[in-house]
């Protein structure tokens, strides 16, 4: 996977840090980027600016990831929804926690 960042910091943490290694996708928030790996632990790089939309160093099994203007979210493979980061929209994410549990058979 090919991935280009016009930032030199961020480029310079993602050229050094080999958790950025075998990504299958990623998500880029306000001067940051969340990396999916392949075995379901995720790689950041950038900027966290205090809000904590960096700290998900601890989550594993994911399979999907999205992030926000200062929030990072992820979805793992139980259907467990993992939120970090500045709440700009809490019940927007509520919203979505339900659809995203219902439509995959999940208890709301």
């Amino acid at each position: 996977m090919l991935v280009v960042v016009t930032s030199n910091s961020i480029r310079n943490q993602i050229e050094s840090d080999s958790k950025w290694e075998d990504i299958v996708a990623i998500s880029v928030g306000e001067n940051y980027i969340i990396g999916l790996r392949s075995d379901g632990k995720l790689a950041h790089a950038g900027h966290d600016l205090g809000d904590g939309q960096c700290d998900v160093d601890d989550w594993e099994n994911i399979v999907s990831i999205a992030t926000g203007w200062r929030h990072t979210v992820a979805l793992d493979s139980k259907g467990n929804v993992f939120i970090t980061g500045y709440p700009v929209f809490p019940k927007n994410i509520a919203l979505i926690i339900r659809i995203v549990t219902s439509r995959n058979g999940f208890p709301v």
